[in-house]
C-alpha cells in the first residue's frame, strides 16, 4: 500500500462519515487522535527575496520555532526552492525580531492602518 493510498483512505473515511453519520460533528470528534494548531509566517530579509526567516506559531501565540531560508530561483519559472535552511536559537536577535514582526502584524500601528 502506498503512502498516497493510505492518505486517501483517511480522506474517504471522513467522506463516508459526512454521508452517513446523523451527528457528523460528534462522529468527527470521536475520530480525533490528537490535535495541534500551528500557523506560520515568513519575513523576507533581502531585497531579492532570496533569504527569509520563517516561524511557526502555536495556538497560544508564542513562536515554536524560527528558521532562516536561502531560496534559489529556477531560470525557467518563478518557482523558488529552498536550497539551505538553518534553525535560529531561542535567545537570538533574529528570534526576537520575529516576535516583534508577529506582534506588528497582529496590531499594526495607527499610521499603517490609516494608509490602508
Amino acid at each position: 500500500m502506498t503512502n498516497n493510498t493510505i492518505l486517501q483512505a483517511h480522506i474517504d473515511q471522513f467522506d463516508q462519515l459526512w454521508k452517513t453519520a446523523a451527528e457528523f460533528q460528534e462522529s468527527v470528534l470521536r475520530e480525533n487522535r490528537g490535535m495541534i494548531f500551528t500557523a506560520t509566517f515568513e519575513v523576507f530579509l533581502t531585497e531579492d527575496l532570496r533569504i527569509s526567516a520563517g516561524a511557526s506559531v502555536g495556538s497560544d501565540g508564542e513562536l515554536l520555532d524560527v528558521n532562516v531560508y536561502f531560496y534559489e530561483y529556477d531560470g525557467r519559472d518563478e518557482e523558488a526552492r529552498v536550497v539551505a535552511d538553518l534553525p535560529v536559537e531561542l535567545n537570538s536577535g533574529l528570534w526576537r525580531a520575529m516576535e516583534i514582526w508577529l506582534e506588528a502584524m497582529r496590531n499594526p500601528p495607527e499610521s499603517d492602518s490609516a494608509m490602508r
